[in-house]
């Protein structure tokens, strides 16, 4: 089965693909991973700081995910001095007032929490991190730990949703017509529309991910984080090999 995730990635780098599905383990120690962490985890506890009126807590409340994790303590404190918790207050603060209370909580407030689901058709399984049920419409929501784009969502997080809509819509039997991401760095929600476009392109990455784990080693992506990837020196290895029998 394919995960959701692997579409990311696939986006980022194919070959992650290829080194992930042979049993290699990504890089998981990194400050920037225990910084996603936190406020992935600072991010679930969103409505009930807004629910409850106690956005002045969030600082107390990040302290608090952070004793929790088991990372190295130097990688924690470093992961947390990233984080700036005035720009997630006034991002929030800013939602209320542009959203009202009713509003925003009921756009950010979970009917599901990572709810497994699986397409046997195409052979592809994701857990979103929200489900959101409003006038009985069910709308996948994904959180973002990185940096927001000017307006609207990145193009790789639509695909995410469109993905995660497609599962929604077979698992429930319902037609999905729009997805929520929020940018937790930002305190910032944002919504999108599920696109026929995107519906096609989710299906032509999932083909080419099932060729790449049934052994077809991809080009490397032009845009492949390579200065913090845990596959760099298979990676190198792989092409010199490749080099030797093929050429360059």
């Amino acid at each position: 089965m394919i995960r959701v995730c692997d579409l990311g990635l696939y986006l980022s780098c194919p070959r992650q693909i290829y080194f992930t599905s042979r049993g290699h383990e990504l890089k998981m120690d990194t400050v920037e991973y225990v910084e996603h962490l936190l406020l992935r985890g600072l991010a679930f506890q969103f409505p009930t700081l807004i629910k409850e009126e106690r956005l002045r807590e969030l600082e107390a409340c990040l302290d608090k995910i952070a004793d929790e994790r088991t990372q190295p303590k130097e990688k924690i404190d470093e992961a947390k001095s990233r984080i700036d918790i005035d720009e997630i207050a006034t991002g929030l603060s800013k939602a209320l007032d542009d959203m009202g209370k009713g509003c925003l909580l009921e756009k950010i407030m979970p009917w599901r929490v990572e709810y497994h689901m699986c397409s046997k058709h195409l052979g592809m399984v994701g857990r979103p991190d929200k489900l959101i049920l409003i006038d009985g419409e069910i709308i996948p929501s994904i959180i973002k730990t990185g940096d927001k784009p000017g307006y609207g969502i990145w193009k790789d997080d639509r695909l995410q949703l469109t993905a995660y809509a497609i599962l929604v819509e077979e698992e429930f039997e319902v037609s999905v017509k729009h997805g929520f991401v929020e940018y937790a760095r930002y305190g910032e929600f944002r919504e999108t529309k599920i696109k026929r476009g995107d519906r096609r392109r989710v299906l032509r990455i999932l083909a080419r991910v099932k060729k790449i784990m049934d052994g077809a080693l991809p080009d490397k992506s032009s845009r492949a984080p390579c200065d913090h990837c845990g596959f760099i020196d298979m990676c190198k290895t792989r092409k010199s090999l490749l080099s030797k029998f093929f050429g360059d």
